[in-house]
């Protein structure tokens, strides 16, 4: 991890693959010009608004993960494939970020993540495990497409076989609702870009 950051932020940014948040660097103590001169030097890169890697080359999978959540901001966390993937439930990441988020929130939808909002959002989350993510409780065919749940047969985990699964009723039309790896409904609406975002 580079040296050049102060030591609290230094500790934040080895949590988080060295990924940080605009307001966690300002809350360490950087300036905004300092922010912005390591961005123009390609000492950072900026991974999202408000957004950085503290270092060169292309971010590995977790950092990816930690900008997504530091980009859609308070309260959020994995959820849906990419909570199973963290679990270990899925073969090869999904093509988005799934993120949920309180059903207070309103966020923009950055590119490449899905944010779904929910009540009772923070019970959804694992106490301890980082990133943060919801509880894997459901079967997650519920949750998958249908080739990942071929793959999840395969590996002989668990599907559901009710006659209103998502995945043997293919001419159902698609749900306002979608249900949670917890049990949980939650709207499956996706924030338009038209709302203003979390300002990180």
């Amino acid at each position: 991890m580079p040296n050049e950051l102060p030591v609290s932020l230094r500790d934040i940014a080895k949590l988080q693959r060295g990924v940080i948040s605009r307001r966690q660097a300002l809350s360490a103590g950087l300036s905004k010009d300092v922010i912005e001169s390591r961005i123009d030097r390609g000492r950072w890169q900026r991974l999202h608004t408000g957004v950085y890697a503290v270092f060169t080359g292309l971010p590995g999978r977790e950092a990816t993960l930690w900008a997504a959540l530091l980009r859609v901001g308070q309260g959020a966390a994995l959820s849906y494939q990419t909570a199973a993937e963290l679990d270990g439930l899925l073969d090869k990441p999904a093509s988005v970020i799934h993120v949920t988020v309180p059903a207070s929130r309103r966020v923009s939808m950055p590119r490449g993540i899905i944010v779904h909002a929910r009540l009772g959002a923070d019970e959804a989350v694992h106490p301890v495990r980082l990133p943060p993510r919801t509880r894997s409780k459901r079967p997650f065919s519920t949750l998958v497409t249908p080739v990942q749940a071929s793959s999840a047969r395969s590996a002989g985990l668990p599907q559901r076989s009710d006659a209103g699964s998502p995945l043997r009723n293919s001419s159902a039309k698609p749900s306002t609702d979608a249900v949670g790896f917890d049990g949980a409904r939650t709207s499956s609406r996706c924030f338009s870009p038209a709302w203003q975002g979390f300002t990180q």
